[in-house]
Parts: C-alpha cells; structure tokens; sequence
C-alpha cells in the first residue's frame, strides 16, 4: 500500500505485482489530500485488512486474497463526521484497533478509534457510537461515569476480550481496563 492512495499485491514467489489498485476509484471524496493514506493495518488471521484516509475516513477489504479471485474492492465504514478533520489538523495521531466480526459482539466488523480530543468511537460497517464515559452501561443507582480524558493508544489482549487504553498523557497519565464490547470497567490506575 502506498501513500498516495495505490493497492498493490506482490507475488514473492515469482516476484511481480500481481493486482494494482487505485484508491481514488472508491473514495467518497476526490480530492487529491482525502484519499491519502495515513495508516493501515493487516488482521493476519482474518486476513482483514483496515485503513484510515488522511481526512479520517475509514475503509476495509476483507478476505485478502489473490490469484484465481480477483482483489475485492475497498469498501468505507460509517463516516464520523467528528472526525473528519481539517486539512491543518490531519498530522493528528489517531490510534484504531479491529475487531473482527469473528471476535464482535454484533458480528459485524469493529474498529475502536480515539478521538482527537476525547474518548473514543466504536465504528461499524452501518453505524458509530462515541463515548467518552462508561455512563451508557451504568444502572440508575450506580456512581457517576468518570470520563476517560484524551486516550491517547489502545491495546486488545490475545482473546480479544479485554481492552486497555493508555489516557491523559499530557497530565499524570492514566490504564483503564474493560471488557473489549465496552460493557464493563475492570479497573483504572493512574500511572504519575
């Protein structure tokens, strides 16, 4: 994958591109900086394949293969317009993790994003959801949701259950740990 929006599959044995595949043809924006690629990642044993434009859309090919098959298209998730960001603010890091729907609770493919300012998005091939508290999955008679700050890297474990977010670097710093499906918090320490 290159950065100015091309897809190309090598054959290593026989050492040739075997399928090359101009990003623009699938972008819902055409202009030249939104189909820029900023970030990709490869689920190997899902052979799913995720990555984010500069402008922060977010696209998926799944079942990676080549050969006999021809190379599936890109296909664009759910737009979050909070995260479109603006071209002066497109070198913001924003982390994404893939949950496939192998491992996802709704059997749809999942992506957890940070949020540039706050929290994080569950985006679905249909749908988002933003969250910057675990207020949504609290009873009536439960305590406050302490908000989650600026979440700053993301990390599943190897079952894919579990979720841990490094939060508020720029201050004292900040482990949640939760249930991946984002229905429970386990824990929350500070890290000073």
């Amino acid at each position: 994958m290159s950065a100015d929006g091309r897809l190309y599959i090598l054959d290593i044995v026989l050492g040739e591109v075997k399928e090359k595949v101009h990003f623009t043809d699938f972008s819902r924006t055409m202009q030249e900086s939104s189909y820029t690629i900023a970030d990709a990642k490869l689920d190997q044993v899902h052979n799913l394949l995720v990555f984010r434009t500069k402008s922060s859309e977010f696209y998926y090919v799944p079942n990676v293969v080549t050969g006999s098959v021809s190379f599936v298209k890109p296909l664009p998730f759910f737009s979050v317009p909070r995260l479109e960001l603006e071209e002066a603010d497109r070198d913001i890091n924003i982390e994404f993790l893939i949950i496939p729907k192998q491992d996802s609770k709704s059997k749809q493919i999942e992506l957890l994003v940070t949020d540039p300012i706050e929290g994080i998005h569950l985006i679905k091939e249909n749908g988002s959801k933003y969250l910057k508290d675990m207020s949504e999955f609290l009873e009536e008679d439960d305590d406050v949701a302490e908000p989650f700050g600026h979440v700053k890297y993301l990390a599943l474990n190897a079952k894919k259950d579990l979720l841990a977010m490094y939060c508020e670097p720029e201050n004292e710093g900040r482990i949640i740990v939760m249930k991946s499906d984002l229905s429970m918090e386990f824990n929350r320490q500070d890290t000073y």
